[in-house]
């Protein structure tokens, strides 16, 4: 995958190399998603650790989809970055873009949990969907509308696909004031929202929107901005800051937090600031990866078995949790094993299937549409 497709908007950008680090966070993300919802399936009790205290780390598996969220921020920011944040295209034709590379895979796993949902995980539950509630996740307004989703993991997506609508003001903000303001506004007006919310109960629902990924986004846009000043042109000096130290900094007053204040603040009344804790440590480790360096940190996320797993993380996302469902409730949970042994039967013998069942889907359904798009990207140009 170059680091054009990784911008997201077609631009060449001049960069140095592959970006393999962004799949290789991508893959450690949805990794981590996979384990967190093994966690949830085998411990019910969340946000508390029902398991054993060495597996509490599972349970931050939210904090995956704040860095995913980042990282989206990120790499549409790349081109733009380089043309003084411009987006370099209409508003239409960018949102088609958008919606080749997100909408086919994703309308395609809706329908698919929707029917393993129907077909095994109804018999075995007292839940059921109906036809609403797969119209609803279709129309990705499931962070909006009350539904029962036939796939849990996929609330997310709404969530980005909505901020992609707002994407082109982020950046006509980011040209006009700055990244700091920008920065500040987003954190501020997110605030707002949650605090009017949380206080009054026309807007509750508002939470749903998960407004704080909306500053997550911005993080990972002056990510962006900051990997571009790093890489500047010809005859301009190199901006240096020491990303990697604020990294490790804030990833320890991270898990500090954690263990003193605990998984049920941390993931309930405080999950706002946890979440903004964690966007920002991810958009310093991106501003840090994307220097000239080596470090060993790189080394891994570029190790060709990770950035190969990220290649369809998207695809990981999408179709893992029903798959994991199933694996449970017809094959785990049956055999009345204790938590502790469930879980490793889970990890050793599920997981796989559910892994392969995801790349199965990338080659089947997402990948097609990704080679599409680019034919169709690169239409205009070859009819110029």
């Amino acid at each position: 995958m170059t680091s054009e497709v990784l911008a997201g908007e077609g631009a060449k950008v001049p960069m140095r190399g592959r970006l393999d680090y962004l799949d290789g966070i991508r893959a450690l993300a949805a990794l981590f998603v996979v384990a967190h919802h093994v966690y949830l399936q085998v411990y019910p009790g969340f946000p508390e650790n029902t398991g054993p205290w060495f597996l509490g780390w599972l349970l931050y598996g939210n904090f995956a989809v704040a860095v995913f969220i980042v990282v989206s921020g990120y790499s549409l920011t790349l081109a733009p970055a380089r043309r003084q944040f411009h987006l370099g295209m209409g508003y239409w034709p960018y949102l088609k873009r958008r919606a080749w590379r997100i909408l086919p895979a994703y309308w395609a796993a809706v329908l698919l949990s929707s029917l393993i949902f129907v077909a095994l995980i109804e018999r075995r539950t007292d839940v059921s969907i109906e036809i609403r509630d797969v119209l609803v996740h279709l129309g990705l307004v499931q962070d909006m509308v009350r539904n029962t989703p036939p796939n849990g993991a996929l609330w997310s997506i709404a969530v980005e696909w909505q901020l992609y609508f707002v994407f082109p003001l982020f950046l006509f903000a980011r040209r006009r004031v700055g990244a700091a303001t920008t920065a500040l506004i987003g954190v501020v007006g997110v605030w707002a929202i949650n605090v009017v919310a949380r206080n009054s109960a026309p807007f509750h629902r508002l939470l749903n929107l998960t407004p704080q990924f909306a500053a997550l986004f911005i993080f990972g846009m002056i990510a962006a901005g900051a990997t571009a000043r790093q890489q500047p042109r010809e005859g301009e000096p190199a901006t240096r800051v020491p990303w990697g130290w604020i990294t490790v900094g804030l990833f320890v007053a991270s898990v500090a937090a954690c263990a003193l204040l605990g998984s049920e603040r941390v993931l309930g009344v405080d999950l706002y600031w946890s979440d903004l804790a964690v966007g920002t440590t991810a958009a310093c480790l991106l501003a840090a990866l994307s220097g000239s360096g080596t470090s060993a940190a790189k080394r891994l996320l570029q190790h060709r078995t990770i950035v190969g797993t990220g290649h369809f993380s998207y695809s990981i996302y999408l179709v893992h949790a029903p798959i994991l469902a199933v694996g449970w409730l017809y094959v785990v949970e049956p055999l009345h094993w204790s938590r502790n042994a469930s879980f490793v039967l889970m990890l050793v013998s599920v997981v796989p299937v559910a892994i392969a069942a995801s790349y199965g889907f990338y080659r089947l359904v997402e990948r097609p549409f990704m080679n599409r798009r680019a034919a169709v990207t690169a239409r205009p140009a070859a009819r110029g």
